[in-house]
């Protein structure tokens, strides 16, 4: 249940303490304020086949001409249906984020396979999507700042989680499928910083994930578990009594979301104007009713031109998430050094929201004269103040016995939780009143000018709370592991790692360029292995260094690294023992081990698996699961190496074939110089791989005093883009109309290409190249050739991997072609000829063709006795029927 009222005392005040404060008393204003994590957000997204870097200009106008402070970013994976997320599209990702982070912007995100509501839906099958949440756990973690809050996506139309091939049967979803979601929920939740929301499309799926239709409350909010993480979106908002099946049994979905939105993120969309559920009376009712943080500013504009004209939509722009009034406060005007310091503040949230992300509140006092800093923060959670009632928070703190005398301005301050966004005022709240907010600060100034002197008779404090200064150097704290720090380079972007370590630290990286000033541009996890800045440009000098914190202690800095931008695009491999051929192919796991850093890489190029590790390495055992089947391969529960296929030890590989580990003939190419090894096999050795996307690696290092794993000491997986294969049932054909100077090609597509290479021969040796296709051409025509001459034609496909071997040649020769057309007593009649839609045939055909005059095939069908010529242009057109011994061909008209 809500509590009507929270008070924080850290002191009971009595009146000694009282007889020397001064009361304030503040005016609201109703002026729209660019808080950030709250109200209208702008749509964008952007798709595989063509990336649109977010614009910095774009999302700072956002902010500073319509206090926009977020924006939704919907990153479509069409072409990664199939294979692992590319590198190009995983920097491009890095690079929104830190555009979004320059402009003072948040992103709520989601990813998607399609936006098709018709079957084949072309979204992806549940262990694509598993691979794409790993090789975004990076990510998410370094840019956790700049993620508001993540929808659940990855599944269906739009990721909305309904129109989908893989996660239901015809839309109906089974036990099965559901334990896919749940999955996809449970690892998302995982790749997420643990102190970020997932959102979920409907109020049923998370009861159906959770089998549980008990809301949470202020006992299991905010704990950290998967369910209480797990928030609620709405892309239909009051668009039908059911918003469109958002709520398939409304009297209990209702009650239940009214309750979770009180500790959980809630936002969405409108998609229809639908009287009276879209009229202000509901729509501000349910807005509130379910505690609203954001709203779609570009959708439905109908709604939203509704809401305009019945008078509602500024209220709903001024309440979307929080809204803070400061009321009035009591504070003590004069203090000694040493003396006890009273705060009494009242405030009210008039918002339909609390804010959903973590947010500390600091009180600080500022000297007038010398702007020294100290600072306080109230045991307080602000996600837990009531709404649209009094906030009382109020404390006693000490004044340090150091402080100078002297005049201080008494502030509020609630900024980011995160050290990279806590001193940027675009990230803190703005209190609604008038004269109290310092855009320069980010603090909220409580009109209150304190005293600090030995004039003060204020008791002396003998409590444990006391402001500090801020800036004043803390005990370091004390790591057992390594300062190092290491770097490679590309044209795109730069890779700093070092060596693993725990997950209750959080690691501060911060970064010069061209030796100027260090300033913080990421906090991780310190059991991240690695940081990819692709905030680069070329020709610059950037210098890197991190720390560790721990509550209010941090270690000492780091070595430095200075790193400049190469021309290396993507890795390509040479053992040579040098790693800047690696270019930023990421860590897979790494560790610290007396007082040094260990690492591994790992990177599968068209033929070859190829591995990095670095450190003073003697001897090493790599266990590679090639299937990614626990059940197969090497057995003993418990162990990290269960499921293991092969190992590679002292440039051997062993296979666990017959129960027992195995020497095999594999060739293995090493260099090792200094603290580099690196190894090399072709993929073939690996005879289960097969069309394997994720592959284990767990490796132990220096007769297993060391181990390279994941952050639970299992397997780490490593992503393996296919290479191409080749384009099948290559044929080559006379052109109907011009048989002497054309011939057509055709075949079918391959799976996992881009594009294809055609070549052309007459002696089967010396081939030129005369064309290249995308994936999706299946034929082309050669035109301009010799008449009876016969030639020689190869293919070849290409991805981001590279490009496939040749295809066996396929001839065919020009010359005119004598067409026997058989008529099976008359009866090959068409009708009508000429047409504005269908042409029938007098019988059904084997297959019917049909052509542009120019020779390109326009349709083909088998087993039909019409054709559709609806969609096509006006013109004369070539129809070809064809029996097992007959062919027929004539023209026809489309009017």
């Amino acid at each position: 249940m809500q509590k009507s009222l929270i008070v924080v005392i850290f002191f009971i005040l009595t009146s000694p303490l009282r007889s020397n404060c001064q009361s304030v008393t503040y005016q609201s204003h109703s002026d729209i304020i660019s808080n950030p994590e709250r109200g209208f957000y702008h749509h964008t997204e952007t798709h595989s086949a063509n990336y649109n870097l977010l614009s910095e200009s774009t999302l700072a106008s956002y902010q500073q001409s319509e206090s926009i402070t977020q924006i939704l970013r919907v990153f479509y994976l069409e072409d990664f249906r199939t294979s692992p997320i590319s590198e190009e599209y995983l920097n491009n990702i890095r690079k929104d984020f830190s555009v979004a982070r320059n402009a003072g912007i948040k992103c709520i995100i989601r990813f998607a396979y399609t936006t098709k509501s018709t079957s084949p839906y072309n979204d992806a099958k549940p262990e694509i999507v598993q691979t794409h949440i790993a090789q975004l756990k990076p990510i998410f973690q370094a840019n956790a700042d700049v993620i508001a809050v993540m929808q659940a996506g990855f599944i269906g139309a739009w990721g909305e989680w309904y129109y989908t091939d893989h996660f239901s049967s015809n839309l109906s979803v089974t036990e099965k499928d559901w334990e896919n979601r749940r999955q996809v929920v449970f690892n998302l939740l995982d790749a997420l910083s643990s102190d970020r929301f997932l959102q979920i499309r409907t109020p049923g799926y998370k009861m159906k994930i959770f089998d549980s239709q008990e809301p949470l409350d202020e006992s299991t909010a905010l704990s950290n578990t998967y369910n209480s993480r797990l928030g609620h979106h709405n892309d239909c908002f009051v668009a039908s009594s059911s918003d469109f099946g958002t709520y398939v049994n409304p009297d209990v979905e209702k009650p239940y979301l009214n309750q979770e939105t009180l500790y959980t993120p809630m936002g969405g969309e409108t998609c229809a104007l639908a009287s009276p559920y879209s009229d202000c009376d509901n729509s501000s009712n349910e807005l509130a009713r379910f505690h609203w943080s954001y709203l779609n500013r570009d959708y439905n504009t109908q709604v939203l031109n509704e809401w305009d004209s019945q008078g509602c939509f500024d209220e709903i722009t001024l309440k979307l998430g929080y809204r803070y009034e400061l009321i009035s406060g009591t504070f003590t005007e004069m203090v000694q050094p040493s003396g006890t310091f009273s705060f009494n503040l009242n405030l009210q949230n008039i918002g339909y929201a609390n804010p959903y992300n973590p947010r500390e509140i600091e009180i600080i006092l500022r000297n007038q004269d010398t702007s020294e800093e100290y600072l306080i923060k109230p045991e307080a959670n602000i996600r837990l103040w009531p709404l649209g009632e009094n906030i009382n928070l109020s404390f006693t703190a000490g004044i340090p016995a150091e402080a100078i005398e002297g005049s201080y301005d008494l502030l509020l301050n609630l900024p980011d939780s995160y050290e990279t966004l806590h001193d940027d005022p675009r990230y803190s709240i703005q209190m609604a009143n008038t004269g109290v907010w310092e855009s320069n600060t980010g603090y909220n100034n409580l009109a209150q000018t304190i005293s600090i002197s030995s004039a003060g008779t204020q008791p002396l404090y003998t409590g444990d709370m006391e402001f500090k200064l801020i800036g004043a150097t803390s005990d370091n704290l004390e790591i057992e592991g390594s300062s190092e720090i290491f770097g490679t380079t590309s044209t795109t972007g730069i890779l700093v790692y070092w060596g693993r370590q725990n997950t209750e630290l959080k690691r501060i990286i911060q970064r010069s360029e061209n030796a100027g000033e260090f300033t913080t541009i990421a906090a991780t996890q310190a059991s991240e292995d690695y940081y990819l800045d692709a905030n680069v440009e070329s020709q610059n000098q950037y210098t890197y260094r991190y720390y560790l914190v721990q509550n209010d202690q941090k270690t000492a800095y780091s070595d430095e690294i200075t790193l400049e931008t190469s021309d290396i695009t993507t890795p390509s491999i040479s053992i040579d023992g040098q790693k800047a051929d690696w270019g930023i192919s990421p860590l897979l796991n790494s560790a610290t081990h007396a007082g040094q850093a260990f690492s591994m890489r790992v990177f599968f190029d068209v033929q070859n698996l190829n591995i990095l590790m670095e450190g003073p390495i003697t001897q090493y055992e790599v266990y590679i699961n090639s299937d990614l089947d626990g059940n197969t391969g090497y057995q003993e529960e418990n162990n990290p190496i269960q499921g293991a296929d092969y190992f590679i030890s002292n440039q051997t590989l062993y296979r666990f074939i017959n129960s027992q580990w195995s020497e095999t003939e594999a060739v293995i190419t090493t260099a090792t110089t200094s603290n580099i090894t690196e190894i090399s096999l072709n993929q073939k050795e690996l005879e289960n791989l097969g069309l394997q996307t994720s592959v284990s690696f767990y490796s132990l290092v220096n007769n297993g005093e060391i181990q390279l794993s994941s952050t639970s000491n299992k397997p780490s997986i490593a992503f393996r883009a296919l290479p191409p294969d080749l384009p099948s049932n290559i044929t080559v054909k006379k052109s109907e109309l011009m048989p002497k100077s054309r011939l057509l090609i055709t075949w079918e597509a391959c799976t996992y290409c881009t594009g294809y290479t055609l070549e052309r021969s007459l002696d089967q040796s010396n081939y030129i190249e005369i064309g290249r296709y995308n994936a999706n051409t299946i034929e082309t025509l050669d035109d301009n050739l010799e008449n009876e001459t016969t030639y020689f034609y190869r293919m070849t496909s290409f991805n981001n991997m590279g490009s496939s071997t040749y295809s066996e040649p396929v001839s065919g020769t020009t010359g005119e072609t004598i067409l026997k057309t058989q008529f099976e007593k008359n009866d090959f009649n068409v009708y009508p000829n000429p047409t504005t839609g269908i042409i029938n045939l007098s019988k059904a055909y084997n297959k019917i063709f049909l052509y542009s005059i120019s020779g390109t095939m326009l349709r083909s069908a088998e087993q039909t006795s019409s054709v559709d010529l609806s969609q096509l242009q006006k013109g004369v057109y070539i129809l070809v029927a064809e029996d097992i011994q007959t062919k027929s061909t004539t023209k026809v008209i489309k009017l």
